[in-house]
């Protein structure tokens, strides 16, 4: 069985557990750099929470994490790239709000 076809046989049992996150840059007309961040529902395919800043630290992305996943919407996967070209990590959550990695 390939790769592909073993995680497109995982997204489809699990796809009602699972968001997706990710960063993106918006540059402004004066040049400045903001980081958008992204919180997409693949269940209901729609936009969880969305905010922008200009300076990501854990604890703001840390916040947003809280945000987008109330203890009442518990979510079993959370879906992410590992990209190093970002100066910031994505803080540990706690294993009690019902994310995994």
């Amino acid at each position: 069985m390939s790769t592909l076809s073993v995680l497109a046989k995982f997204l489809n049992n699990h796809l009602s557990q699972a968001v997706g996150i990710d960063f993106f840059t918006i540059p402004s007309a004066t040049f400045r750099v903001f980081y958008g961040f992204v919180v997409l529902d693949h269940r209901r395919r729609r936009i969880r929470h969305m905010n922008v800043t200009e300076h990501p630290t854990a604890a703001w992305i840390r916040q947003q994490l809280l945000e987008a996943f109330p203890f009442d919407a518990p979510t079993r996967f959370l879906h992410r790239d590992r990209d190093t070209s970002r100066s910031f990590q994505l803080p540990d959550v706690d294993s009690n709000h019902g994310h995994g990695d």
